[in-house]
């Protein structure tokens, strides 16, 4: 009877071993190649009191003016400014991220 040597006899238990490990390998490869699943959720429009356009207050008089009236008018456009400050600040805090 003739014996099988022995680098023959590990040459084919590693041909086997390598086709185990191929097979799983492939398998993992090819679910790579698979589209993704979204995975982030749609994004709900914001309120529509805080995207409204900001307005500058009440313009400017033309000509001459008391100082009252002008401090008046200084004071409104400051006022329309901090509601547009205020909203978008808003509008940043309920933003989802």
């Amino acid at each position: 009877m003739r014996s099988v040597p022995q680098s023959a006899a590990s040459s084919g238990h590693l041909r086997l071993v390598c086709a185990w490990v191929t097979w799983p390998c492939l398998l993992l490869l090819s679910a790579g190649c698979a589209t993704p699943a979204p995975t982030t959720r749609p994004i709900d429009p914001p309120p529509p009191a805080l995207t409204a356009a900001c307005v500058a207050g009440p313009a400017y008089p033309a000509g001459d003016m008391l100082l009252g009236e002008l401090v008046e008018v200084v004071a409104a456009r400051e006022a329309a400014a901090a509601d547009c400050r205020a909203r978008h600040a808003a509008l940043i805090s309920a933003w989802p991220r």
